[in-house]
This record gives structure tokens, sequence and C-alpha cells, in this order.
């Protein structure tokens, strides 16, 4: 009973993302809520990463996202947001100068957010991708809120296809 009711919450939920815009991506259905599954995802990719320490955060006014940090037993590098114009947006420079001073073996990931609350902008994931790939260092995006979003679905679709 229980397994195939979870078999059918994972096609339900590809469904749901593929009805949001989302393409190439499988689901798994976690029955956490967003700090709980973030921090999951930090541990995993921490596997892949055993000299990693540090956690590149751009920052967002939600404590879901530094909690989860903290409790995969790791240390965030908080980045400072810099005003443009009448939003508040990610710092690419301060989170380059972040990977250069702590050195990529050193970081287990950076952690941006599609959707977030005005007057912050969503992280540059376009550009942090790019980041990403050059130094490779694992991209985790919280898209908590974005799944509903056609235009983030979009771009993640576009990162991906790009920096797979």
């Amino acid at each position: 009973g229980s397994s195939l009711l979870y078999k059918l919450t994972n096609k339900l939920t590809s469904h749901a993302l593929k009805l949001s815009k989302l393409q190439g991506v499988e689901c798994l259905v976690v029955p956490m809520a967003t700090g709980m599954t973030l921090a999951l995802c930090i541990r995993t990719l921490a596997k892949q990463r055993d000299k990693a320490r540090y956690v590149i955060w751009p920052r967002i006014d939600q404590k879901s996202c530094f909690k989860s940090i903290l409790t995969a037993g790791f240390l965030p590098i908080i980045i400072q947001n810099q005003i443009s114009g009448d939003q508040i947006t990610t710092d690419m420079v301060l989170i380059k100068e972040a990977i250069e001073k702590y050195t990529p073996a050193s970081i287990v990931c950076i952690m941006t957010t599609s959707s977030c609350f005005a007057p912050r902008a969503p992280d540059k994931i376009y550009q942090i991708g790019e980041l990403c790939q050059k130094y490779q260092i694992p991209h985790l995006l919280n898209n908590a809120y974005g799944v509903q979003v056609h235009k983030y679905s979009n771009l993640i679709t576009d990162v991906r296809k790009i920096y797979k």
C-alpha cells in the first residue's frame, strides 16, 4: 500500500513539474520541509567533496536556508547583496571573491534561491551557474517557491542544458 502511494506521489509530482515547464528533470518526494530537504541535499553533495567545510549563500531573509547549512554541519559564507535600482540583487563580485578566498575544494556548494519577497530579486542563477562550472562547484538551487513561475522554470531548464 505505502509503496504504491509513494510511486503515485512521485508520478503526480513529476507531472506537476512538467506542467510548470520544467524539462528534463526527475523528482523524488521527500516528506520534509524546505530546510531539512536542503540540509539533506548539502550532506549528499558533501560526500563528493570530502575537504569541503563551507556553503556560499547569497543572503535571503528566510531562516530555513541559513539553518539548513548549520544543520548539515557546515559553515555559511554569507554574501551580502547589492542595491540595483529598486531591487536587491546578487553581488557576483563578492561570490567570486569568496570562491577565490576559501578555494573551490573547501566549498560544498553555492546555494541560491529562485523566488524571493520583494524588493529582493531572484539570485542570478545563470551567472552563478557559470561560476560553478568554471570552478567545479555544485550549484544547489532552492526553488521551493518558484516552481509555479514559468520564467524560473524556463531559466532552470536552460541552465541545466548548458551546465549539465
